[in-house]
């Protein structure tokens, strides 16, 4: 498997995880110095140059919440084509005990109970 399986499914994110479980430190270090990769979030890298789509800003949200992450709300229904507005920040639910440090254009809610369902 290479890193570009990642990126390519995730619209061109990687999480700093995702890529040391195929890449060195110092591969992973080389990307973002040459400015081949840029930092998203925290542990969260975009894999090319072009322009953050909202789908690749949506990924970089539930790469640097983690397992358990959800787009919610407008987020959700822009992505699954329900609204054709693209929502001007990303709307993710966590699970409650998820703490992260807030990221920029993203907003959380923590939730006891969170049901989710995988789309495509």
């Amino acid at each position: 498997m290479s890193i570009d399986v990642f990126a390519w499914a995730q619209a061109g994110m990687v999480s700093r995880a995702q890529a040391l479980s195929l890449l060195s430190k110092g591969q992973v270090r080389w990307l973002l110095e040459r400015g081949r990769w840029q930092v998203i979030h925290p542990g969260v890298y975009q894999t090319h140059t072009g322009p953050l789509t909202y789908q690749a800003r949506a990924w970089a949200a539930l790469l640097h919440y983690g397992p358990g992450a959800a787009l919610a709300l407008d987020s959700a229904a822009y992505l699954l084509g329900i609204e054709s507005r693209e929502p001007a920040l990303v709307h993710v639910d966590v699970p409650e005990p998820v703490r992260r440090d807030a990221v920029s254009g993203v907003i959380v809610r923590r939730r006891r109970r969170l049901a989710t369902v995988r789309r495509q």
